[in-house]
């Protein structure tokens, strides 16, 4: 059975929001551990904890056209 271009569109959209959380995710636990790694012995960190920012819809859709332009490639 064959998938219609709009299930292939939906498909990669999926894919480009969950890579990009993934990413958020895993930088955003990078960011804690290397915060916890550098509080004294009173439980003081030198710097504020500062999170990377949510992927914006914006930056989900520019990664979806990249994945779609990948998948459109006959090579």
């Amino acid at each position: 059975m064959e998938t219609s271009p709009f299930a292939i569109r939906l498909e990669v959209l999926k894919m480009a929001k969950e890579l990009s959380e993934s990413r958020f995710f895993t930088l955003r636990d990078q960011v804690q551990s290397n915060w916890d790694n550098t509080r004294d012995s009173e439980g003081k960190a030198p710097t504020e904890l500062v999170f990377p920012e949510f992927p914006s819809e914006d930056e989900i859709l520019r990664k979806a056209k990249e994945l779609y332009k990948f998948v459109q490639e006959k090579s």
